[in-house]
């Protein structure tokens, strides 16, 4: 998963929330990091297969994404 890149101010913390629901609405994982990567690899949800949307909340901005697990 890529998120934008973003610039960190002195002193100032990066909350990431990632959200993942299935495609009945219901949140099925949700992890809080703080982070200023570009990068985030989420190997710990024990999910099944299927298709899923992604929630990736990082301050200001929120970018959604349907994912497929295998």
């Amino acid at each position: 998963l890529k998120t934008n890149s973003r610039t960190k101010k002195p002193n100032e913390s990066l909350k990431t929330e990632i959200s993942i629901f299935n495609f009945f609405g219901k949140q099925v994982y949700y992890k809080t990091l703080n982070t200023i990567e570009d990068q985030i690899s989420i190997t710990d949800t024990n999910l099944p297969s299927g298709k899923y949307i992604l929630n990736i909340t990082d301050g200001s901005s929120t970018q959604k994404e349907i994912i497929i697990l295998e």
